[in-house]
């Protein structure tokens, strides 16, 4: 980590250490061990419980290496990035969405699939709370994606099109109600998904999202925005389940390579219409946490699911799964779009020695605020 003065002098280059007080180190240790021990004790309760209901479900469970690879003849991958740098004068965040269309391996972005918030810098005053602040800028980054990805199912019409996320929107904070600007954004991002969703199905594109982080309810049907279909014996088994994220039920039923359930949930969005999935989650490893695989367009277009596009889903992802998991395409985009905090160190360090040229050797408004480190 580099330190500087406030006219741009690196002043040092150090490794953080512990330096809290060795007793409250301890308490904090000892605390945290405790908490540990009730976890296990809590895991060991609903454990037996899901092992119960293993015979209830197995007839929906299947096996990857069942499933024959898939290659479409074309497809793109798509993801976002976002940071924030905080200075003296407020927030600055910078967002970024990139696509990359195989197998010619081109990289497709616009000229607003980047960009600054806010981008007058004369609105820095008007900066909001950090926590709102962050959630405009995840609502743009992810607007900017779904922007994107309609503008190549349009243009381009990959055969399939892989998302680093779900096809899903992530519903309200709450936080949309104390922000004018942020309850509009709300409504373009949720627009924008619904876009791509019918844009998909009228240009025959199969929509593949993929869920590294599944921390949905889907199972235990915990969502008031959505309307979520799945085999009766299914919903019986897990009827009298704790209040638990899929992630936890999936990790403790499937083996590695599993997945389930076929046929699969069918998610529809309660107030837009237009999107409409179906789920699997998959556990490609054992020792990685199970994912889950979101798929629309075509695939569920009309009255029934077509099980065969699906299956070749299913097959795709297989077809580019790694060592780690995650389909090789996903940790490719997710590599060249990422904003990381040494590029965006960089970026800073431009902006600063810009900044002072500018301003000839003043510094004011772009200091970076005690404590916060890019």
């Amino acid at each position: 980590m580099l330190l500087y003065s406030f006219n741009g002098e690196k002043l040092s280059e150090y490794v953080e250490e512990i330096t809290t007080y060795d007793k409250l180190v301890e308490s904090l240790r000892s605390l945290f061990l405790d908490y540990t021990d009730k976890l296990v004790q809590e895991e060991i309760g609903y454990e037996k419980k899901l092992k119960e209901i293993l015979n209830a479900i197995s007839s929906f469970k299947g096996n990857l290496k069942d499933i024959e690879p898939y290659e479409p003849k074309s497809f793109v991958v798509l993801d976002g990035a976002s940071a924030t740098i905080d200075i003296e004068a407020g927030y600055i965040g910078a967002y970024a969405a990139l696509a990359i269309m195989f197998p010619e391996m081109r990289r497709i972005y616009y000229n607003d699939s980047y960009g600054i918030i806010p981008n007058d810098p004369s609105l820095l005053r008007k900066t909001p709370e950090r926590v709102i602040f962050n959630r405009l800028i995840d609502l743009v980054r992810e607007r900017k994606v779904m922007e994107l990805a309609y503008h190549i199912i349009k243009d381009h019409r990959p055969e399939l099109m892989l998302l680093d996320g779900s096809l899903l929107p992530t519903p309200r904070t709450g936080l949309e109600d104390k922000s004018e600007e942020l309850s509009r954004e709300y409504d373009k991002y949720s627009n924008s998904i619904c876009s791509i969703h019918e844009e998909a199905k009228n240009r025959g594109v199969l929509l593949v999202g993929f869920v590294k982080r599944a921390r949905s309810k889907i199972l235990k049907r915990a969502s008031k925005e959505l309307t979520i279909s799945m085999k009766p014996e299914i919903e019986k088994a897990f009827i009298d389940l704790p209040d638990i994220y899929d992630i936890i039920i999936m990790d403790i039923l499937l083996g590695q390579n599993e997945y389930f359930p076929m046929p699969p949930i069918i998610i529809r969005h309660s107030f837009l219409h237009e999107i409409q999935v179906a789920s699997i989650f998959i556990k490609s490893r054992g020792d990685m946490t199970p994912y889950r695989i979101d798929i629309g367009g075509i695939a569920t277009k009309g009255d029934r699911l077509d099980i065969d596009l699906i299956v070749k889903s299913l097959g795709f992802i297989k077809n580019y799964m790694t060592s780690l998991g995650i389909p090789f395409p996903i940790l490719k985009v997710d590599e060249e779009v990422k904003l990381s905090r040494r590029l965006i160190r960089e970026i800073y360090d431009d902006m600063r020695y810009r900044y002072l040229n500018r301003r000839k050797g003043k510094m004011l408004t772009i200091k970076a605020i005690w404590g916060e480190y890019l």
